[in-house]
This record gives C-alpha cells, structure tokens and sequence, in this order.
C-alpha cells in the first residue's frame, strides 16, 4: 500500500491537523513529520503495515523536506528524507544549508488490550548527525484517544533532562560523545542512547475519518 502525506501549513507548534489520501479506520497509525509512525515530531509505538510505502512532503517558511518511509519488515521500518533548512542563506532555494538522513523504528512489544506498545528507533544514523538522536516509546489507543511517552535522547533531549538511566549498567552511556565524522553517506560515531535524557509525551484524537488533532 502507498500512501502520501503532505503538510503544508504547521498551525502551530503543538497542534497539528493530518489529512491522508485515504479513509482510515480508529486505529490507523499516524505519520509523524519525519515519515514514521509518529504525533508530530515525536515518535509513537506503533508500526505501519508490513510492505507499506510512505511518501511525505512538507514545505514551510523555514524547512522544505522531503521523504519516503518503508515498512521492510513486520516489526522494523526505515525512512530516508532530504530535508533544507533555514531562508535568506547562500544556497538553492535560499537554504541555509541541505541534509539527508536515514532513521530504523524497531517494534519490541506489539499493543495489547491492557498493554501498551513499546518501540525504539535512531534518526539521522547515517551522515552529518543533524537530526541525530534516538528514542524509547510506548503508545496506546483508547478508543479515538491515542496516548503515547518515551524518553529522548540526543537532539531529543530537551530541557529539564534527567541523568541517564542506562548509566546504572554501563557508565559509557552517562556522557554523550560528539559526533565527529560528520560526512555525508557514512555511519555516524556510535554513541546512540548516550547522555542526559528527556521524558517527552503527547496525545492524539480522530475528528474523523481524515481529520486528527493532536498535541505533544
């Protein structure tokens, strides 16, 4: 199955309106803005359907980005996207610069009747490391209501971070190593689920059959 998103206009920084090129059913995984299974920027615990294609567009003031997300497997998902930031800068379009980046979301737990579902994921862990990051989440729908909270790490590691918790089993994950490579097409330095951490969280409900407002 093919399906496009296409986001045109961010209303806001917390609330966002999804439209797919199709009907959709209470349980229909949302698209996040990185191509993935997500509310809108944050990630969710849930997978598209084995074999799907996701094709996404978003243009705005500041960011042109562009995308395609493929379910390979039942449990794992991958994305590729090209994205161009900032305006008035020295290159096309009048970005201030360009980056490509590749993100893995791994489902470990699938959802239940009384339990949640639970996934990890890495963005941009091929390349410059602009978006590098990586996160654990676990989502659950509650009828239209759809409920999601993870920890972030990297550029997901937001204000009021907390000591990592990993550091309990291994003190390489307390500091987060820089990312000194930097060159596009290569695998980044490997310090995934290291540093500080961010609770984050966030909640969706379906309007209908095209229509989702959510918040983060």
């Amino acid at each position: 199955m093919l399906r496009f998103v296409s986001n045109l206009i961010f209303v806001s920084a917390f609330v966002w309106c999804s439209f797919a090129a199709y009907a959709e059913d209470a349980n229909t995984v949302s698209i996040g803005n990185f191509g993935l299974p997500g509310l809108i920027d944050l990630p969710t615990a849930n997978t598209l359907p084995d074999g799907e294609i996701v094709l996404t567009q978003q243009l705005h003031e500041t960011l042109a980005r562009s995308g395609i997300a493929f379910q390979a497997f039942p449990r794992v998902g991958f994305a590729f996207r090209y994205s161009g930031h900032g305006k008035n800068g020295n290159e096309a379009y009048g970005r201030v610069n360009h980056d490509r980046s590749f993100d893995v979301h791994i489902s470990l737990v699938e959802e239940r009747t009384l339990l949640p579902g639970i996934a990890l994921g890495v963005r941009d862990f091929i390349g410059t490391g602009w978006y590098s990051s990586e996160y654990i989440v676990g989502s659950k729908f509650i009828g239209p209501l759809h409920l999601m909270a993870g920890l972030g790490f990297g550029r997901l590691e937001g204000r009021n971070s907390i000591k990592n918790p990993f550091g309990v089993f291994d003190n390489k994950f307390v500091k987060r190593d820089a990312n000194t490579d930097g060159r596009t097409g290569t695998i980044n330095d490997i310090n995934w689920f290291q540093g500080r951490t961010s609770t984050f969280g966030g909640l969706a409900y379906r309007l209908g059959e095209r229509t989702t407002l959510a918040a983060e």
